[in-house]
């Protein structure tokens, strides 16, 4: 926030979408390098679960707030308070279908893997069209007017977020691996096809500070806080 305040000068909206940018990682780049080096039960790669989980959260309720900050009509706060309170509907929705209705079905077709890998998805997409859709639902019941949905992966975090305590989760995740790396294909090629490069981008002297910031300052700062929580550093 400070480097793209006071050096770069940007605004101070500006300055923390950067800072958010710039403090998440990949979870999934994480992740699947733990599970390369089977250190993803080790105390340093729980840890690093728990705080990419922590990550995810913060990175959509950062997108889930920006963008109705974005929304004209109404001031900030009445459009972050909306925020919140559609997002604990959709949540506590979810997760009580989830813990009393999806529990009962998985254990009536626990004996075929299948169906259970079915359901799973099933919820998914449920819970990624009940995440955008709720605003219409709450505009058709009056409570909130002129409010609007989430976006389709804040809508897959919570229906994933949902069932993830359930005895099936594991089942489910092992049968999806094969379908999650297609995803994770899929997505990186995505970013690489629509991302615009100008070549005013590679003079610009702010664009090379950026990358001498997450190459040297990420791991010094995360260093840091891993010394005050006395990890131990791997040999």
């Amino acid at each position: 926030f400070l480097m793209g305040h006071f050096l770069m000068g940007l605004s101070p909206l500006h300055s923390f979408y950067l800072a958010i940018t710039l403090t998440l990682s990949s979870t999934i780049v994480v992740i699947k390098s733990l599970e390369a080096r089977k250190e993803i039960e080790a105390p340093h790669g729980k840890i690093l679960m728990g705080t990419m989980l922590l990550q995810d959260l913060v990175a959509l309720s950062a997108l889930a707030i920006f963008t109705s900050i974005a929304e004209p009509g109404s001031s900030s706060a009445i459009q972050i308070a909306f925020t919140i309170l559609k997002g604990v509907i959709v949540f506590a929705t979810l997760f009580f279908a989830g813990k009393y209705v999806v529990e009962k079905l998985f254990e009536k077709i626990a004996g075929n893997i299948e169906l259970v890998f079915l359901a799973g998805l099933m919820w998914v997409f449920l819970g990624v069209i009940f995440s955008e859709y709720i605003g219409v639902i709450l505009n058709f019941i009056g409570i909130m007017p002129d409010a609007s949905g989430f976006s389709i992966e804040i809508g897959a975090f919570f229906a994933g977020m949902s069932i993830a305590h359930l005895p099936f989760a594991f089942e489910i995740k092992d049968k999806t691996r094969s379908l999650q790396d297609f995803g994770l294909l899929l997505f990186f090629f995505t970013i690489g096809a629509t991302a615009k490069f100008s070549k005013e981008l590679f003079t610009t002297p702010s664009f090379y500070l950026l990358i001498l910031f997450v190459i040297f300052a990420t791991p010094v700062i995360s260093g840091i806080i891993a010394s005050f929580l006395a990890i131990e550093k791997k040999r």
